[in-house]
């Protein structure tokens, strides 16, 4: 079963962000989700009135999603007035976020290659497979959902 439009576009630009962030790492970086959102709905061919909502909208709560549930930080006190709510000044991933994007999902099957969560996102998104970054960003969600490594690691 496909993913609905509006959980495809959160999982390609959650990913997209917390691999930003992973290859940043530990370094807090001025993160624009706006630019994200324009590569997402580009990748998406996106109509303009979806377009515009990715990148003004859409981006920014995904971010603010990924702070909520605490996989990233950022400093809001250093926005200023004229930076949009798409800027995240000092964002960094945290404890949480880290950690998963670094363990390795265990397998079924021991002769499977086993990779970092990062490492498989990342070549994901160059790849252009999407439903690998569907199920990977689910993959991570489902982890920090049983608390922890445990459950993404053998």
């Amino acid at each position: 079963m496909t993913d609905p439009r509006n959980i495809q576009i959160f999982q390609e630009l959650t990913a997209r962000i917390l691999d930003r962030l992973y290859q940043e790492f530990p370094n807090p970086c001025l993160l624009v989700t706006r630019s994200i959102g324009h590569e997402v709905s580009e990748l998406l061919n996106s109509p303009d009135d979806e377009a515009f909502r990715i990148y003004t909208e859409d981006s920014a709560n995904s971010m603010n999603f990924l702070v909520r549930e605490g996989f990233a930080q950022y400093s809001p006190n250093l926005r200023t007035l004229d930076q949009p709510v798409t800027t995240f000044p000092d964002a960094v991933l945290t404890l949480k976020g880290f950690t998963l994007l670094g363990a390795v999902p265990s397998t079924v099957d021991e002769s499977l290659e086993r990779r970092p969560i990062a490492q498989q996102l990342s070549e994901a998104l160059d790849d252009g497979a999407r439903a690998t970054v569907g199920e990977l960003i689910k993959k991570l969600f489902f982890g920090a959902m049983t608390m922890g490594t445990s459950a993404l690691s053998g």
